[in-house]
């Protein structure tokens, strides 16, 4: 398992849906691990030459980078602003990296009141996904990936009886959901 992979998915979903709030003039763009990116051909739908502003910055613990695209470069700017701008709210809420977010909060203290709305929406989809895929998805994997990235660190595998004690902390069904009070039941 490679955080690196996890944190390209959430960042093209986080990039894909703020750029969605601009009429989806934005792109989120990502370095593979060559260092290539997503090429585009600079035209639009209908074949109008496109100018290019990117944006960078720091969230969930790597370096992002929004490209916009418009005929104006002025649109372009504002739009990758603007995605930027939710990218590091979204980050704000909802990174394992940042000790103020309400998403360490809630693993910390087992208890998030007033929780923002996004949050709400995407533990809810989770819990969705989780119940389509009968617990292949599951959110709460948190404790079983640290063990593995502690483990891959020193060059092991993880021993067995750490592997159960996270295992029993994995369990979508354990955190009640509403728009006042997120709470995690359970072992851990």
């Amino acid at each position: 398992m490679r955080t690196h992979h996890r944190r390209q998915f959430l960042l093209a979903t986080l990039g894909i849906g703020s750029a969605a709030g601009f009429g989806g003039a934005g792109v989120l763009t990502l370095r593979d691990r060559t260092g290539e990116n997503a090429a585009h051909d600079g035209r639009d739908r209908a074949g109008a030459d496109l100018r290019a502003v990117t944006e960078r910055s720091f969230a969930f613990g790597t370096e992002v980078r929004i490209t916009s695209c418009h005929a104006d470069p002025d649109v372009a700017r504002r739009g990758a602003r603007a995605a930027m701008a939710e990218l590091v709210r979204i980050d704000g809420l909802m990174s394992l990296y940042r000790s103020d977010s309400q998403l360490v909060t809630l693993n910390r203290d087992r208890v998030l009141q007033d929780p923002h709305a996004h949050l709400v929406e995407l533990l809810r989809r989770c819990r969705a996904m989780s119940q389509r895929t009968e617990g292949a998805f599951d959110v709460t994997v948190q404790s079983l990936w640290a063990l593995y990235r502690r483990a891959q660190r020193e060059g092991r595998l993880p021993e067995p009886n750490a592997i159960e004690k996270a295992q029993r902390r994995v369990n979508w069904r354990q955190i009640e959901i509403s728009t006042r009070c997120i709470r995690l039941h359970g072992e851990g």
